[in-house]
């Protein structure tokens, strides 16, 4: 980086840094968990989707669905965070107003599904083969309530499902197959699914949103 070296400081002007160590934790895969941050866990009270999205900017995806009542297991009674309050726009969690330390009801656990979600190989912005977290999703079973779920997640009213790799060959390492959605869910991880996997490279499952 650039910097000027050595010179005098003013005794208040001193540079400091708030550290932590954030985990998800007890998920099915990496991208989803209780938020643990130093080893403690952070409590549900005020937890909501903008607390989500920020933890999961955290951890460099870019998309979150909160949840709680400790959804992946119970926490020890000691937390990190509790009510925290984000507007959406923090860098982090450190920068939200929270309440520091205190006691946590083991089913008040905070936790998150975190996703980054891409259409890749379309032609337009709206279409691909579905990229969830750097890794095809599967086309066993996919259809159109599944593509709708995919959609949404990218903000989307409506999709179209697509497979056989229809906009190209994929990864043969999936992050998901079998996935069976009924079309309320708000993301692909409330759905019914098979976790990693294989996939042939002309079975990637894609839509057109």
């Amino acid at each position: 980086c650039s910097y000027i070296p050595h010179g005098n400081c003013s005794s208040i002007a001193g540079a400091g840094v708030k550290c932590g160590t954030v985990e998800l934790r007890n998920g099915s895969v990496p991208s989803e968990g209780t938020v643990f941050i130093n080893g403690k866990p952070v409590c549900d009270d005020g937890w909501d989707t903008n607390d989500a999205i920020v933890l999961c900017h955290m951890l460099g995806y870019s998309s979150g669905i909160l949840t709680s009542n400790s959804r992946y297991g119970s926490v020890p009674s000691a937390s990190f965070m509790d009510n925290v309050t984000c507007d959406g726009t923090e860098g982090s969690l450190f920068d939200c107003s929270y309440k520091k330390n205190g006691i946590c009801d083991p089913n008040a656990g905070a936790g998150v599904m975190c996703a980054t979600v891409q259409l890749q190989d379309g032609a337009v912005k709206s279409e691909g083969n579905l990229i969830v977290n750097g890794k095809p999703v599967c086309d066993d079973h996919w259809d159109t309530y599944d593509a709708m779920v995919a959609c949404h997640m990218l903000g989307y009213t409506s999709g179209f499902p697509t497979s056989n790799s229809r906009f190209g060959s994929v990864s043969p390492v999936a992050l998901m197959k079998n996935v069976t959605c009924e079309g309320s869910e708000e993301t692909l991880f409330d759905c019914i699914y098979t976790p990693n996997g294989n996939c042939s490279s002309t079975d990637g499952a894609g839509m057109m949103c």
